[in-house]
């Protein structure tokens, strides 16, 4: 998904993400905390974007606190993301 637009890239992983949810393996326990992984997931992934948007196209600014808080949003995100399996392709 190299060079998506943001619309095309959520589109996609909102689709694999009911892809893997629908059946993951394991009991109904482990699919419960799949759906709730991945849905946790996209709804961050589309906070970020709508963030970004407002940032680059100048309809928001943000102070040292706000951006230091971005940050870390992002960074948590990302170790979440390695804590459940997700890593970058080679």
């Amino acid at each position: 998904m190299e060079y998506a637009e943001w619309q095309t890239l959520l589109d996609k992983l909102d689709k694999k993400m009911k892809q893997k949810t629908i059946k993951p393996p394991g009991n109904k326990k482990s699919q419960a905390e799949a759906r709730t992984f991945y849905n946790g997931v996209l709804a961050e992934f589309k906070f970020f974007k709508d963030t970004r948007n407002d940032v680059m196209h100048a309809r928001s600014d943000y102070n040292e606190a706000e951006a230091e808080n971005a940050y870390v949003r992002v960074k948590d995100f990302m170790q979440r993301l390695a804590a459940g399996g997700i890593a970058e392709s080679p």
